[in-house]
């Protein structure tokens, strides 16, 4: 049985693919190995939303398809066209696969600039009471893991000015190691930054 590999796409230009171009380093030997094959690519911009609700059969693909061919123009687009999906969603929300769909579509719209994520989470409610639960904590997640990643940066930020501090004071680069757990490359180019 044949195997096709597809890829499907939401950017504006077709994207550029070389798939095993890395493994090109492998020793001549085992490059003989590399399967070689094209891979069809499908604008998922390019489907009408009858194409996508006929060819593809389960609700987490469809749904899938529906972000990616609308999330160009907006979340708020998205969601104007699964509004019209009720039921779809609703058939998310009854299994733990579907439940993950949401719960990272949701972090997937918070990197999104500017997308205010009470919106999202209400959108979601308003489709679906129980994708508005899902999209919620989600939501939470994200606030979360930002929070965490500012704190770490904060923490990293002040272990680099002490660091500048050190050596500024002609500390051996292998004692603020010690002290501060950072490599000595990274002290090293705070050092060569002085």
């Amino acid at each position: 049985m044949p195997v096709i590999p597809i890829l499907f796409h939401h950017g504006k230009s077709k994207p550029v693919l070389k798939i095993f171009d890395k493994l090109k380093k492998l020793p001549t030997e085992l490059r003989r190995y590399l399967p070689i094959f094209d891979v069809e690519l499908i604008d998922t911009t390019s489907l009408t939303n009858n194409d996508i609700l006929t060819i593809f059969k389960t609700a987490n693909i469809k749904f899938s398809m529906f972000v990616m061919k609308y999330i160009q123009e907006s979340p708020e687009r998205v969601f104007q066209e699964l509004r019209k999906l009720k039921d779809l969603v609703k058939i998310l929300t009854q299994d733990k696969e579907g439940e993950e769909l949401i719960y990272s579509t949701t972090i997937y719209f918070s990197k999104i600039p500017n997308t205010n994520m009470e919106t999202i989470v209400n959108n979601f409610t308003e489709i679906e009471k129980e994708a508005g639960k899902i999209a919620k904590s989600g939501y939470e997640k994200a606030i979360e893991k930002g929070i965490e990643r500012g704190i770490e940066k904060g923490i990293e930020k002040g272990i680099e000015k002490n660091v500048i501090k050190m050596l500024k004071l002609n500390y051996d680069p292998i004692i603020i190691q010690d002290i501060t757990g950072l490599s000595l490359k990274r002290i090293n180019k705070l050092k060569e930054n002085l």
